[in-house]
């Protein structure tokens, strides 16, 4: 019977891959391989001629996606002849195996690896799968070995076929001394299997890449090298996979047949064998090189011109494959980072800034005197760091465009609907995307991310709006008395937003549900709508890419949302830092409204510090609400809030200047503080309408605290909330992911100044 590995293995496995990968991308000899490659492939375009080679793809054109799915059944044998390697009963699906193959070979083929980083993914893929991780490190060496193998039978057979043509001249010296030295190389990595390859591999690359963290990655490296010594001793299983590889082999053939047609210049088959077994095995020997780039250009000019066929013409075929490599590649890195990327791109939040994901405090000497780093360190994925490499090279603004039209055009398209709603949202969305254009100085990844919730964002609109047609009853729902927590960033609103929440009379919005509201929400069906699945593993996987991000702030889609996420669909909220504008209150109550309308609670409890900035538009949109401000010291928030502001921000923009961002929050919320105690001295409402609670009270007290709340506004308190509280309490205490450190140094921020700044708010509540 299949056993899945336990999660501790799991995990263990799955950061020995990390480890290997990450120290693979930093290795000086994968980018060298890149750049002598690049410098070789100019040359051989430059030699050539671009005219010509673009005359032979231009005679492609479409066929170019023909080449592509051709590549399909070689790369399914190949996964099927791993899959044998796996002891039945274990075996994964084909389509997971297919899937694995798949992510394997465009890693190899677009990331500078050394051909080694889609074998360390393919056998992470499969642990995370429930292959145990010696079967899974095991089969893909012997596959590695195997694939190996049956090339070099398959370039001896293209050695038979090509003596009649070439003759035994210069060329096939070359090719046999090419064949000679691939075969060498397999007999010795055999040989290392069979004595420990795995220990073996661990201790070179600890030598070659440095570092401590290989001690992680050599722990049941023994387990694995006695697997593979079984594996060989299974000589059925053995020539059964290896037939599946040359099968593999033999099917790229037509890959070449056809391509060689749609380049204008047809060939038989056999010509199609030699083609593909020589310019596969020069593509082998360059492993050090990315996607062998230059070195199989200039090989299948060298093989071409050996069988007649034009070098402008051999040229296109290389770039043929390229394309295909492309087409096929960027989806297969996309499936495997795929959750990841989307836990970025619908939470909009990534990296922090060090591995440990916090802040290192100064010494006690003045950052400000001695200069501080003027740029936040982010610990970014391999994928993530490519794409925004790639969106360098290629242009960013070109790959992900944020027109207007374009945007909203899709977000059409994708819900078939035309009416956006009210209040307008053509405005503040045109310049937002304006502001995220031109000025927010975003990466690739900030301009994908900020397009895919734009279209998130108008998508809703045009569903939330269709919802309310066809359901009349959501527009006559009323909002009765909702709590509102607010007040400065880090002051306890959340804490205090989590208590409540554990009352079931009060209604909070959680995270799934304000990013996919529509349909409106059941109570029949709240705790299990498949949306809380599809947002809890974008979030699992999100905390995966950023470490210890909930040291600074914990999410969750089963955890209470702030408005933030409500506002948003306004394109007026203070979530879109790249501009400063008011909330939109109508737009949170309707959308108050379609969450409330099939799923009711006595009392909505909502919470956002941004809800300072205008008491009085909240107050005629709510005029019964009920506002919980919460005070502390803000000395000791703003480099706190600041921490947050530059982490969410660093995973859109490489240029993100912590001496910018802490002078920048610490301002804005001076404004919004003094913004809301003008409103509150202005009557904007009843004084009866608010309650000062400082946060040194609610973590002393948290009980008595809450039960301030409930009496203040007159609200019953139930018997078991004081015992919910203290569970809760108990299972989640402060810093339960680690301590959150920071400095006000690190941000450019002076005690003094700051003191000054907030000096008549900390006099009036003698903060």
């Amino acid at each position: 019977m299949k056993q899945n590995p336990s999660q501790e293995q799991k995990q263990s496995e799955g950061h020995a891959a990390a480890v290997a990968l990450r120290a693979i991308f930093r290795s000086r000899a994968a980018y060298a391989g890149l750049g002598v490659g690049v410098a070789l492939f100019a040359c051989v375009m430059a030699w050539q001629g671009i005219d010509d080679v673009a005359e032979a793809l231009r005679r492609a054109g479409w066929g170019l996606i023909l080449i592509t799915l051709l590549h399909l059944p070689p790369l399914w044998a190949d996964a099927m002849g791993w899959r044998i390697l796996i002891p039945k009963g274990e075996q994964p699906p084909r389509r997971t195996m297919f899937k694995a193959r798949w992510i394997g070979e465009s890693i190899n083929d677009l990331l500078p690896v050394l051909q080694m980083g889609g074998n360390v993914v393919k056998a992470w893929f499969l642990v995370d799968r429930g292959v145990k991780v010696d079967r899974a490190g095991a089969s893909v060496v012997v596959d590695v070995t195997l694939v190996v193998l049956s090339q070099i039978l398959f370039t001896l057979l293209g050695l038979i076929l090509v003596v009649p043509v070439i003759g035994s001249g210069k060329p096939l010296l070359v090719v046999l001394t090419g064949a000679a030295i691939l075969a060498t190389l397999l007999t010795g990595f055999y040989i290392a299997q069979q004595r420990g390859f795995f220990s073996f591999i661990v201790r070179v690359s600890k030598r070659i890449f440095g570092g401590n963290e290989w001690s992680s990655v050599s722990h049941g490296a023994s387990t694995i090298d006695t697997e593979v010594v079984r594996l060989y001793a299974e000589r059925k299983t053995l020539i059964a996979s290896g037939c599946w590889h040359m099968l593999s082999w033999f099917l790229g053939i037509a890959e070449v047949w056809i391509a060689l047609h749609l380049l204008g210049q047809p060939v038989d088959i056999r010509t199609a064998l030699l083609f593909e077994s020589l310019g596969q095995a020069i593509r082998t020997g360059a492993f050090a090189v990315p996607g062998a780039l230059g070195i199989q250009e200039g090989g299948y000019v060298f093989v071409g011109s050996a069988l007649g066929i034009d070098p402008g013409v051999a040229l296109g075929l290389s770039l043929a494959r390229r394309v295909r490599e492309l087409l096929l590649g960027l989806p297969g890195l996309a499936i495997w980072q795929a959750p990841a990327l989307n836990g970025v791109l619908r939470r909009g939040l990534c990296h922090a800034y060090s591995q440990e994901g916090t802040f290192v405090p100064p010494s006690k000497e003045s950052a400000l005197s001695k200069g501080v780093e003027r740029h936040c360190k982010v610990n970014r994925s391999p994928v993530v760091r490519a794409i925004n490499a790639g969106g360098n090279l290629l242009g960013k603004g070109w790959l992900a465009k944020l027109g207007e039209e374009g945007i909203l055009d899709t977000a059409r398209s994708r819900t078939r609907l035309e009416d956006f709603g009210n209040p307008p949202i053509f405005d503040p969305l045109r310049r937002l995307l304006k502001s995220a254009d031109n000025e927010a100085q975003l990466n690739l990844m900030g301009r994908l991310a900020t397009r895919h919730d734009m279209v998130r964002l108008l998508s809703n609109r045009l569903r939330m709006e269709e919802d309310r047609k066809k359901n009349p009853g959501i527009a006559e729902e009323e909002i009765r008395r909702p709590v509102i927590i607010t007040g400065l960033p880090r002051t306890g609103t959340t804490l205090l937003h989590n208590l409540l929440t554990l009352d079931p009379a009060n209604r909070v919005p959680l995270t799934w549900e304000t990013m996919y509201p529509s349909p409106p929400p059941d109570a029949a069906t709240y705790s299990v709508d498949r949306r809380i699945a599809l947002v809890d593993n974008q979030i699992r996987w999100f905390h995966r890419l950023v470490k210890g991000f909930n040291r600074i702030h914990p999410v969750g889609a089963r955890l209470p949302e702030e408005c933030l996420l409500i506002f948003s669909h306004s394109f007026v909220s203070y979530q879109f830092e790249t501009t400063h504008r008011l909330p939109s209150y109508e737009v949170h109550r309707r959308f108050l409204q379609h969450l409330q309308w099939r799923c009711p609670g006595e009392r909505w409890v909502l919470k956002a510090p941004a809800h300072m900035f205008d008491f009085g538009a909240m107050f005629r949109v709510y005029p019964d609400a009920c506002v919980v401000m919460t005070h502390r010291d803000p000395i000791e928030v703003t480099a706190s809030n600041a921490s947050l502001t530059a982490t969410l921000r660093s995973a859109f923009s490489d240029d993100v200047n912590p001496l910018e961002v802490g002078p920048e929050c610490s301002k804005r919320w001076a404004d919004a503080i003094n913004r809301a105690l003008l409103s509150r001295d202005c009557n904007c409402a009843p004084a009866d309408h608010f309650l000062d609670l400082y946060y040194i009270e609610l973590v002393a007290d948290p009980v008595a605290t809450v039960r301030k709340v409930y009496e203040h506004f007159d609200l019953p308190f139930p018997r078991e909330l004081g015992q919910k509280i203290t569970q809760f309490l108990g299972t989640n205490p402060k810093d339960r992911y680690g301590k959150h450190r920071y400095s006000l140094e690190r941000f450019g921020l002076d005690i003094e100044e700051e003191n000054m700044r907030y000096s008549a708010y900390r006099e009036r509540f003698r903060l």
